[in-house]
């Protein structure tokens, strides 16, 4: 069975977990009053909207998470912000000494011209220690304006995985090459699956590579 929050629970036969994970950062002072995550999506999806509504002439955004995530939401709020005609103007806080720390250098040269075409900030070497209604301040003493904060640093797996009885690794389903967990009636993918066996960063490119595995193997079971 599982075991739903607000209505009956549902019979199975097999199982899939697919449910990635959260992006929130619990141990900075403010962040679950004044940031938004951006995992899960659907949260993040309103909150953006209910930003955009204020209709702000000059929004301040801090993005916290200067990978491709960071980067790629910088972007985009950017260009969404301008098409309704406002002159945002968006920080990237990265606590790594350059931004973009995990891939290829030539994708990290074009990503960053596109970000300096667009006028985008970066703080690097920096780390958040308080996120407040309007500001977020770093653990060098600098303040930086903020309208909306979000969060694309966190990797944390969802808290109810460790009630399952599943084998975990820091919180996340420990999967066999098949992508089965510890009962094999269950599967996992995508980031909330941990892949003991070759482990991966927490990115969706993998979760897209192990459809077709998981498809053929819920089948084959």
């Amino acid at each position: 069975l599982v075991q739903l929050a607000s209505r009956p629970p549902i019979a199975y036969d097999l199982g899939s977990v697919d449910i990635g994970i959260g992006s929130d950062l619990p141990d900075i002072p403010g962040s679950a009053e004044h940031a938004v995550a951006a995992k899960p999506l659907g949260l993040y999806a309103e909150a953006w909207e209910a930003f955009l509504a204020r209709r702000l002439p000059n929004p301040r955004i801090v993005i916290i998470g200067g990978g491709v995530g960071g980067v790629e939401l910088a972007l985009a709020s950017a260009h969404r912000l301008r098409s309704a005609g406002a002159q945002p103007h968006v920080t990237i806080v990265e606590r790594e000494a350059q931004a973009l720390p995990n891939i290829g250098e030539a994708a990290r040269r074009a990503l960053l011209d596109l970000a300096g075409k667009a006028g985008i900030g970066f703080r690097l070497s920096a780390t958040a220690a308080r996120i407040g209604a309007d500001a977020v301040t770093l653990t060098s003493g600098e303040t930086l304006g903020s309208d909306f904060t979000l969060s694309v640093a966190g990797t944390r797996p969802q808290d109810w995985l460790a009630q399952t009885g599943l084998a975990t690794h820091q919180g996340f389903l420990t999967v066999s090459p098949t992508l089965q967990t510890s009962d094999p009636a269950v599967f996992a993918a995508g980031d909330c699956a941990h892949l003991a066996f070759a482990p991966r960063p927490k990115a969706g490119v993998f979760a897209v590579r192990q459809a077709p595995i998981l498809f053929h193997n819920l089948r084959a079971s």
